[in-house]
This record gives C-alpha cells, sequence and structure tokens, in this order.
C-alpha cells in the first residue's frame, strides 16, 4: 500500500537522489549489486522514472484543459442563462393567465440548478416558444422578436455542445489521475523495496550505510 504520509515530491526527489547515488558511489553499488540491483534492473528503475515524469506531465496537461473547459462552459451558460431569464420573466408576465402557455414555456416553479437539466429546461421554453404563433406575436409587441428567441436557442444550443467538449475532457482528466495514482504506487514499491534491501547490504559497511541513510533523509 502507498504510505499517504509520503509526499509525493519527496518520492520522487528520493528516487532521482537514490538512482543519481548508485551511479556515482562505486562502492555502494557493489553492495547492492549483490542483492540483485544490476545494471540493467537499474536502467529499468531509470525508465520507470522518466515515465512518471511523462505521465505527470500528461496529468498536469489534462488538468489545465479541464480547468479552462469548466470555465468556459460556466461562461457560456451565464450569456445564455442571462438572455433567458429576460425572456422568461416577461414571458411570466405576458402569459400569466393563459395555462397552456405556461406549460409549454414551463413557466412556474424554479430553475434547473444542474447544467443537463438547465439546458433541457431553456431548450424547451425557446422551441415550443418559437413553434406557438400566440407566443412569438404576444413577445414581439413587447420588442422580442423571432430573431432574439433564435439567439437565445442559439446560445443555449451552444452550451449544450461544449458540454460534451467538458463531459469528454474531464474523462480524460480522471483517465490520467487514475493513471498518475497507479505509477505512483509502482514508484512507491520500487524505491520503498529498494531503500530496504539497500540498508541489509550495507550492514558490513557502516560507514556507507550512514551515507546512504543520511543522503535518503535529505
Amino acid at each position: 500500500m502507498l504510505n499517504i504520509n509520503i509526499k509525493e515530491n519527496i518520492l520522487f526527489n528520493n528516487f532521482m537522489l537514490s538512482l543519481s547515488y548508485v551511479k556515482k558511489n562505486n562502492i555502494f553499488f557493489s553492495h547492492i549489486k549483490e542483492y540483485g540491483y544490476t545494471d540493467k534492473v537499474l536502467i529499468s528503475a531509470n525508465s520507470l522514472l522518466n515515465n512518471s515524469k511523462e505521465i505527470n506531465s500528461y496529468q498536469t496537461e489534462k488538468l489545465k484543459k479541464k480547468s479552462e473547459a469548466v470555465a468556459e462552459l460556466a461562461r457560456k451558460k451565464s450569456a445564455a442563462k442571462k438572455i433567458y431569464m429576460r425572456h422568461l420573466k416577461i414571458a411570466r408576465i405576458l402569459f400569466e393567465n393563459n395555462p397552456l402557455i405556461i406549460k409549454a414555456l414551463e413557466l412556474n416553479g424554479k430553475r434547473a440548478a444542474k447544467t443537463n437539466e438547465f439546458i433541457i429546461q431553456v431548450k424547451g421554453f425557446y422551441e415550443n416558444a418559437l413553434e406557438s404563433d400566440n407566443v412569438k406575436t404576444g413577445f414581439k409587441q413587447h420588442g422580442i422578436t423571432k430573431l432574439s428567441l433564435n439567439e437565445g436557442l442559439d446560445l443555449i444550443n451552444d452550451v449544450s455542445q461544449f458540454l460534451r467538449v467538458v463531459e469528454r475532457v474531464k474523462g480524460e482528466a480522471i483517465k490520467a489521475t487514475l493513471e498518475k495514482k497507479e505509477n505512483l504506487r509502482e514508484v512507491y514499491a520500487w524505491y520503498s523495496k529498494f531503500v530496504k534491501i539497500s540498508k541489509i547490504a550495507l550492514e558490513d559497511d557502516p560507514k556507507e550505510l550512514k551515507k546512504f541513510t543520511e543522503m535518503i533523509k535529505g
């Protein structure tokens, strides 16, 4: 199990320092080589470290894209909501005594909080409004043209399309994060075993053991 008390940056830093220490210290290498840490094994560890860097960079990129996409979605939703709420308020006044229009435009009740539900609510408002001559006439008499209603519909359709982008980007970010966590477990497992076995390998060389212990403690 990954020890959550070990900070990620400390883990990678110690891993990197340990591999560098092996390269620079022939005495240390001669000790651990007898316990299976051959050149081939250490080359594999370097590959693991390089792969970790790529995975970390990839996750950082995906998280950044997710953040940007979420912010853009909020901007688009805000723009669509602004014009919609104005049209909604006017509709509630104009058609307060028309039950059929109230139902068709869903004028009563609260507005949906979740984006996907809000989209359904707003699209229904504009699509039904544009299909009704009575609604269009009533709106037109108070300065809201068919063009304005279509603008509102276009804005919410844009939100709907961009929501799919956000969902895709979020999925990619989640996948990248899971991949990073798995890699982190792998790095910790390798490093933890390396430290434990190295200490055993250095038991007959107290001086070298002390140097190694001080190095990994930072």
